[in-house]
């Protein structure tokens, strides 16, 4: 009967180390190839990088040449400042003109009273024995200054012009009545304005 004896025991084997130069150079080399690996990976992500910041300064470049010829245009369209103050004064010009036609126009719708219907209304009251020396019209006032032969000639006289629109409604505030040596009489009437009568 055959026996296998093993003499080599575990402990007679050459122990196996755990970084053997072998094992370090295989270490190194795969470190320097990561790092290898690393570093084109940077540049590349790099190159990538600078390649758009390139790409935005051409853009930022673009915009700012349109920026530039818009703001050469704009400026085209800018108004003349002669140009601004000639149409100020144009336009001042203008607003006087309107207040003079609107100033006219509220003169013309006033009643238009001139001296004529006065002198026309005391024309036709005349009265034998009264006279008149003096017409004085300033605006609405009237001033009457004449002779009569006879005082009850005078209040005759104005009690008249309630018969003449352009005489009607007015009151003599200042009445003066004088003898004269001939042995007529002097009067003066001064009124306001035309229908004053309450």
């Amino acid at each position: 009967m055959k026996h296998n004896l093993n003499l080599l025991t575990p402990d007679l084997l050459p122990k196996r180390e755990r970084l053997s130069a072998q094992t370090m150079l295989l270490s190194w080399a795969l470190l320097l190839a990561l790092l290898a690996l690393g570093l084109g990976w940077g540049y590349w992500q790099k190159s990538g990088l600078e390649a758009q910041q390139r790409q935005l300064k051409a853009r930022q470049q673009q915009l700012q040449t349109a920026l530039t010829d818009k703001e050469a245009a704009l400026k085209k369209w800018l108004p003349d400042p002669a140009l601004v103050a000639q149409r100020d004064v144009i336009a001042k010009a203008r607003d006087n003109s309107r207040a003079l036609l609107a100033r006219i126009d509220e003169l013309n719708s006033l009643p238009q009273q001139g001296f004529s219907p006065v002198l026309e209304a005391l024309a036709q009251r005349s009265i034998n024995g009264l006279w008149l020396d003096q017409i004085a019209i300033n605006g609405q006032q009237l001033s009457l200054s004449g002779h009569a032969t006879k005082a009850p000639l005078i209040p005759k006289w104005v009690q008249t012009f309630a018969q003449e629109p352009a005489l009607a409604g007015r009151q003599f505030a200042t009445v003066g009545i004088d003898k004269e040596q001939d042995g007529t009489l002097a009067f003066s009437l001064k009124s306001g304005g035309a229908n004053e009568a309450p």
